[in-house]
């Protein structure tokens, strides 16, 4: 008879399995089980997270800030105090985990939301412009996928606890078993924001390099590109061409050139990897990152 638990692990294994329907899997296998603090994660995940909530640190994303000027569009927005950019432009996403991949899956390259209004008033003060934060789908990415990796996880470590289950049900044994653990996966942080879909966010440039930005993206490249069906060449191609990137990254001053050819060299090896939801959408997400730096 099949195991919940191994099901459960399949399932997070899977690459072009959904996330949502990871989260409902995951709730059954939770609630079965009692393990109370793990289902509470589970309904924050599928319904967002609320203002009593804690949120998780992989929730944390980084963007850049951005005023529009009437004569030259949106541009990027530069503080004198390093400490104060940081912490404007650091943000926890509070969005359910369907609302997330329905915006990454939306058109467009880039996603915006409202700054704090301290921050507002304060752009408005020095610039006497309004100003949103600009996110790359590369954060949004990131978050889905750190759930995805926090069931799986679990699922690991219930198996390692001799927790499995038969059919539909556990024993009491393994209840018991689950009720002596702590799996607690919430970690720290506290915030409320609404990301939103930039409404013209296909019209604006990067304007140079955001390096914290392209870091965060050869992060989610190096995470995915082992679930992609590259064969030895093109696995090293892309290796080749990330080593590229950050190499350039470390330089004072990186070439837009540069990173721009590598990325669109490493969209299309993934591009060319055979039709997979995983490879389509790095290979569109890297892509259309490369399209907007100027």
């Amino acid at each position: 008879m099949n195991s919940l638990v191994l099901e459960l692990q399949s399932a997070a294994w899977n690459s072009e399995e959904k996330v949502t329907n990871l989260l409902r899997k995951a709730l059954v296998v939770a609630k079965k089980l009692g393990v109370t603090e793990f289902a509470s994660w589970i309904d924050s995940e599928m319904y967002g997270y609320k203002e009593t909530k804690v949120i998780p640190d992989y929730r944390k994303v980084t963007g850049v800030i951005r005023a529009f000027n009437p004569y030259y569009g949106w541009q990027n927005v530069y503080f004198d105090s390093q400490k104060f950019e940081n912490a404007a432009s650091t943000i926890y996403v509070n969005q359910s985990v369907a609302e997330l991949e329905d915006l990454y899956n939306s058109k467009g390259g880039r996603l915006s939301t409202k700054l704090p209004s301290s921050v507002t008033e304060k752009i408005y003060n020095q610039y006497g412009v309004g100003a949103e934060l600009s996110l790359s789908k590369a954060s949004i990415l990131h978050v889905i996928e750190a759930v995805k990796s926090t069931i799986l996880d679990w699922a690991l470590k219930l198996e390692q606890d001799g927790i499995l289950g038969e059919g539909m049900t556990f024993s009491l044994e393994e209840k018991e078993k689950a009720a002596q653990q702590n799996y607690t996966t919430i970690i720290y942080g506290m915030s409320n924001s609404q990301i939103q879909q930039g409404a013209n966010s296909t019209q604006h440039l990067n304007t140079g390099i955001n390096v914290s930005e392209v870091k965060e993206l050869l992060t989610v490249i190096s995470t995915l590109i082992n679930s992609v069906d590259l064969d030895t060449s093109g696995q090293s191609e892309v290796q080749n061409e990330l080593q590229t990137i950050q190499n350039e990254l470390e330089e004072g001053s990186p070439k837009p050139g540069i990173i721009k050819s590598s990325l669109f060299a490493i969209g299309r090896i993934v591009g060319g990897a055979g039709e997979s939801i995983i490879s389509d959408q790095l290979a569109a997400l890297v892509t259309e990152y490369a399209k907007n730096i100027m």
